[in-house]
């Protein structure tokens, strides 16, 4: 979490870490915006690399993130203009796009994302969730790995871009 711009994160107060012995659908980690609480599965993570551990420690550290720039009124006008920004970029790319369902029986907006999972809907919640998440722990993974993306991914450049954008001073 050092990486992230003190200024940004500063007044948020603190994030709980916890481990679990597993978690629902077989998942890594989850976060919990109503007692910021990050946890991850101890059967998923006993055998990851440290690279990914990152990876996922910084998806769920966006999830924090984007949680935080709506709910939380201490909350730096920076982080909200990041959420606002991804929001934007949900809104303009999933209009009229048709809501798939995933194998695992979740819906989502596939429309072109690196994975269907950062189209994900959750009911009840705005889209856009996954979008941080998803492209901040690919980021995670390194710049050759986030490299390997772009360039297998090359639409998806402004959406690195975005969610990246929240390590600008």
């Amino acid at each position: 979490m050092d990486m992230l711009p003190r200024n940004l994160v500063k007044y948020l107060g603190p994030v709980k870490l916890s481990v679990k012995a597993s978690l629902d659908e077989g998942a890594s980690g989850e976060y919990d915006y109503m007692t910021d609480t990050m946890t991850l599965s101890h059967e998923k993570i006993k055998t990851y690399t440290p690279q990914q551990l990152r990876a996922i420690m910084w998806h769920e550290i966006a999830h924090w993130l984007y949680y935080s720039a709506q709910l939380n009124p201490k909350a730096s006008p920076a982080l909200k203009a990041w959420r606002a920004k991804i929001d934007a970029h949900w809104a303009s790319r999933t209009k009229g796009e048709i809501i798939g369902k995933h194998q695992s029986e979740w819906k989502y907006i596939r429309d072109g994302w690196i994975s269907d999972y950062a189209g994900r809907l959750y009911p009840g919640q705005d889209g856009g969730i996954e979008i941080p998440s998803v492209y901040l722990e690919k980021a995670a993974l390194g710049p050759d790995q986030l490299a390997l993306w772009c360039e297998q991914f090359p639409n998806e450049k402004e959406t690195f871009d975005i969610a990246l954008s929240l390590f600008e001073k």
